[in-house]
């Protein structure tokens, strides 16, 4: 059973293709992108690059982020503090708007 959700939301805006390629490849928000079988790195890469190249700058998007935790209703009394070492500063302001 889901025990608490949270529904995390946050405006991102890229003003260069190398902000984008950051933000998906590098801080590893599209790191599923990587899990194409039999292309090297190097491919992949330049396809990430190409991609974002792509785009109209800036770039603006809707960021959001669901938490669930499942388990049963009470065995989980420590959940709502499981995010407090945020080492993300964009994170720690999502959090703060839950």
């Amino acid at each position: 059973a889901c025990v608490s959700r949270r529904t995390l939301c946050s405006t991102k805006v890229f003003n260069t293709p190398d902000e984008a390629y950051r933000f998906g490849i590098a801080e590893g928000w599209g790191a599923d992108f990587f899990a194409v079988t039999g292309l090297p790195m190097g491919i992949v890469r330049s396809i990430a690059r190409w991609g974002a190249n792509q785009c109209d700058y800036p770039f603006k998007f809707m960021h959001v982020t669901e938490i669930i935790a499942v388990g049963r209703a009470g065995e989980h009394p420590g959940a709502a503090a499981a995010n407090q070492d945020i080492s993300e500063p964009w994170l720690a302001e999502l959090l703060r708007q839950t």
